[in-house]
């Protein structure tokens, strides 16, 4: 009986006995802004951004084909220190060699016992269990003037980063080499954080951040709740313009947005196997604990 291309295909890529099983290291990366920031030339404003910590609760990571085959890898819960440098987050071996198409990821409020990796400082730990947050960002904005803004917004939100498609080569998921060793890279672009707008050609602003902070505290999600979308203010206390004269619109990614706490708490920072990598995604706002 003749076999369809789909079966040949399947068999082809997941037959055990075509060749040794592979292993599927899983990094996390902040990219170039975990070290070096956000420069004044990347934002319209004149801006610019230092991080000190990045910090992102990973609840689990799946490897599967659009299929149904499932590797079956069993990953822990992990916080993991973005800034200066990214790090391996799991390494999982005894993969069958071939193409696995449906690879995805969840950031989630973190559990006490959850691995730290990278040197997570036990306060920022603390706080994103005691928050719920799954991803904490802490640093300071500067002006053009050199007048420096400091910053640290932890967001409680549950987000599924799922079939995802690799940066490198725009293929689905991995490929698992016989007997070798493939990277699949959680890649966390930091500079999401700025964003004006959730719409293609969007900018990066820090003035509407900078104008949120009362001089004491730094500037967190209670401070961006200060700064309704429709009427955003800047340094001076004035509506907030933008180098043309007109109002400064942010763009949401749907309704219900209706302060700069929104709008962060909407954005999606991650990415797959590079910033060019992108997965479907499902955002959750997740109530205080």
């Amino acid at each position: 009986m003749r076999r369809s291309p789909l079966v040949l295909g399947l068999l082809s890529a997941f037959a055990c006995s075509a060749g040794a099983p592979g292993t599927i290291v899983v990094v996390a990366s902040g990219e170039s802004e975990a070290q070096a920031g956000v420069r004044s030339d990347q934002m319209i404003d004149g801006f610019s951004a230092r991080f000190d910590h990045a910090v992102i609760a990973i609840e689990s990571f799946r490897v599967r084909t659009r299929l149904m085959d499932d590797a079956e890898v069993e990953p822990d819960p992990v916080l993991v220190e973005l800034v200066p440098r990214g790090h391996e987050v799991w390494r999982f071996d005894g993969i069958t060699a071939g193409r696995w198409d449906d690879v995805g990821f969840v950031l989630a409020p973190p559990p006490p016992d959850a691995r730290l990796i990278g040197g997570v400082e036990p306060r920022i730990r603390d706080a994103m269990v005691e928050q719920g947050w799954s991803s904490y960002y802490e640093g300071a904005l500067f002006d053009p003037d050199g007048n420096e803004y400091p910053f640290a917004i932890g967001v409680p939100v549950r987000a599924e980063y799922l079939n995802c498609r690799s940066g490198t080569d725009r293929t689905r998921g991995v490929a698992v080499p016989e007997g070798g060793v493939v990277e699949a890279e959680v890649t966390w672009h930091l500079t999401h954080l700025f964003f004006d707008s959730f719409a293609e050609n969007s900018a990066l602003r820090g003035e509407p951040f900078a104008a949120a902070w009362d001089g004491e505290r730094p500037i967190d999600l209670d401070a961006l709740r200060t700064q309704p979308l429709a009427s955003l203010r800047g340094l001076d206390g004035r509506p907030l313009r933008d180098e043309n004269g007109f109002p400064v619109l942010y763009i949401p990614p749907a309704e219900g947005a209706e302060t700069l706490a929104d709008f962060v708490m909407a954005a999606r920072f991650g990415h797959f196997n590079g910033l060019e990598g992108e997965c479907t995604t499902e955002i959750r706002i997740e109530l205080q604990r």
